[in-house]
Parts: C-alpha cells; sequence; structure tokens
C-alpha cells in the first residue's frame, strides 16, 4: 500500500508545476521525473497517485468551479499556486472519493499547507473544504446497515434467495446512523467557527502569478522535510464495535425467535459508493453511499424461526462465495471461512 501523505505530496507538486506552465506539459512526463527524484518508494503506476492526478486533471473545470463558489472572495488565478491545487486535490477527494473519511482528506489538505504554504492558508483552506463537505453531504444518500453471515450446524449459510440470486440478510444500522449524524452537526459548527476566524484575519494573502518563481517554490515544496516521513494523517475516530454487535445479536434474536446464539463476532466493514453527475449543470453529482457492518452469527441450533417475507434459504459454502458480485464483500466472506 502506498504512503498516501507521500502520493498527495507528489501530486501537490506535479499539479503546481503543470499548473504553472499552463498546462502545456503532460503532467505523466512531471509526474515520473519528480518520482524518480524525490519519492523513489513510490512508483509511477501508483494506484491511488494515478487516481488523484488524472482525476483532478479531469474534473479540473467542475472542481475550480465549486472553488470560485465556496471562496468568492479570492479570484482563483489570485488563489497562490500551491494552495489552489491542495484545494484542487482535496475537492476532488471529497466529490469523487467517498471511501476516505472526510476528516483525513480535510486533515490531510490542512497538513500540506502548514508544511508548503502557511498557517494563514492552512484556515483559509480548512474553512473551504468544510463548506465544501457540507454541500457534498447534501448530495449524499447514505445508508448504514449491518450484514448477518449465519451459519448453522450443518455448516450451512442463511441467505435471501431473490430470483434465483442470494443475498446475505441486513438490517438499518440505527446507532451508526445517529453517531455518524451528530459527528456531521458537530463538524458543522467547526466550519462556521473556522469561516469567522478568515473573515476576521482577511485571509488568504492574494498572490500575482506575475510576481513569483517557479522554480524557488518547487524548489521549497520538494525540500520540505515533512514530505519524505508524514504518514496520512488519520483521525483518532475509534469505532466500538461492541455496541453493533450487541445491537445486532439482539436485533438478530428478535427476528428469528432465537433465544441463543454461540457466538457472534464483528467481521469487517465494507464502504462503497457510486457518482451519478445526471445533470452536468449541477456543482456536485448524486453519490450514494452505503456502509456495511458485517456480524458472524454460529447457532446453537438449526430451529429458527424464518421470517415469512422473505424468502431464505440454507446453501453451502460455495454457492454462497459465488452468490457475491462485490470484491469487497467476498474477501469478507473468505475471512469468515478462514478463521
Amino acid at each position: 500500500m502506498s504512503n498516501r501523505h507521500l502520493v498527495r505530496s507528489i501530486v501537490l507538486q506535479s499539479l503546481f508545476e503543470w499548473d504553472f506552465k499552463d498546462g502545456v506539459v503532460s503532467i505523466d512526463e512531471i509526474l515520473e521525473y519528480n518520482i524518480n527524484s524525490f519519492a523513489s518508494t513510490l512508483s509511477f503506476r501508483d494506484d491511488f497517485l494515478q487516481f488523484l492526478s488524472k482525476g483532478v486533471i479531469k474534473h479540473i473545470k467542475k472542481i475550480d468551479k465549486i472553488i470560485k463558489t465556496f471562496a468568492p472572495e479570492w479570484p482563483i488565478n489570485q488563489i497562490s499556486v500551491v494552495d489552489r491545487n491542495i484545494l484542487r486535490i482535496a475537492i476532488f477527494e471529497l466529490v469523487y472519493n467517498s471511501s476516505i473519511p472526510y476528516k483525513v482528506v480535510i486533515n490531510e489538505a490542512v497538513e500540506l499547507a502548514k508544511n508548503f504554504s502557511g498557517d494563514k492558508s492552512s484556515k483559509f483552506i480548512n474553512g473551504v473544504l468544510g463548506s465544501v463537505f457540507s454541500e457534498v453531504n447534501k448530495n449524499t444518500e447514505k445508508t448504514y446497515d449491518i450484514g448477518f453471515i449465519v451459519k448453522n450446524l450443518d455448516n450451512s449459510y442463511l441467505f435471501i434467495n431473490k430470483d434465483d440470486k442470494f443475498k446475505f440478510f441486513k438490517i438499518n444500522n440505527d446507532i451508526k446512523k445517529s453517531i455518524e449524524k451528530e459527528n456531521d452537526e458537530k463538524f458543522k459548527k467547526e466550519v462556521e467557527e473556522i469561516k469567522s476566524k478568515i473573515k476576521a484575519d482577511k485571509t488568504p494573502e492574494i498572490i500575482n502569478k506575475d510576481d513569483i518563481k517557479a522554480e524557488e517554490i518547487k524548489e521549497d515544496l520538494i525540500e520540505s522535510d515533512e514530505i519524505l516521513q508524514k504518514e496520512e494523517v488519520v483521525i483518532d475516530d475509534k469505532n466500538d464495535f461492541s455496541q453493533y454487535v450487541e445491537f445486532a445479536a439482539n436485533q438478530f434474536k428478535n427476528i428469528f425467535g432465537v433465544k441463543e446464539i454461540s457466538k457472534i463476532n464483528f467481521i469487517d466493514e465494507a464502504t462503497y459508493f457510486t457518482v451519478k453527475e445526471d445533470d452536468k449543470k449541477d456543482l456536485f453529482p448524486k453519490i450514494i453511499f452505503k456502509n456495511i457492518l458485517f456480524v458472524f452469527i454460529e447457532l446453537t441450533d438449526n430451529n429458527i424461526k424464518i421470517p415469512s417475507e422473505n424468502k431464505f434459504e440454507w446453501i453451502d459454502q460455495e454457492k454462497m462465495l459465488s452468490s457475491i458480485e462485490y470484491k469487497n464483500i467476498k474477501n469478507v466472506l473468505n475471512k469468515i471461512i478462514q478463521k
């Protein structure tokens, strides 16, 4: 796995040079040179590096439109080259990469600003990205579920047969939904506080492109001691999975009329999302975000009350694995089998 902080730093350097030269030089050429010269541990073919660099350039018109909307006091061509490309990277991640928590994306951008730009810039970037995320959040349809992988004494697994396709049984994860809603509200308040401070500080400084020398700034970027040493800025936001397991156990007992469960364990968490740009004129696409916490249940006996509203079947391991299309969910099932 790549060091994502390093990847973002290299992409920032490369976008800075690409932007400063008005896009006339190939981003691949710049990336390859910077990797070979300053980040030999990275591969040019690194998935995240390619995703970020190509994605920002592909969506740059829409991203710049978002920046103009949420930072109207500062024309985009007068925001420093470093700052606007930090914003571009982070906005691309917020809109097109929901698999990375928004707090991580924003804090990574703030760190890049502190390392390569300045304290005022970091506050400005924090405020803009907070506002952008709030709007992205409004355009995101979120579902939080608990998925049950249930095994009986005959080593068969309980799945729902829907039109001859087998689906695992799941319920709404009301606890996680409530927690995430509360976190979003706290974050909105933090954003408003940051925006108030920005207005008071009258940041960032307006920089005229003609007054700076590209090679001097590039040298500052490259020689930063931070670039090769930091890992991704991970937010200490540990989930207490025990509360979800307890909730899942109680719900399962109620639904299936089970008095005792031999074993119930949290297995893994799967997150996936789709981005739909129905109208290219819209500032933000429609995002569908799904989060599933998987629990594995072993029954003490085979006598459970099967709900009539779904067509449940006990299937063997081979059929269970072949019925799942998504790779990340198949990985979850393999973890259960290996245990």
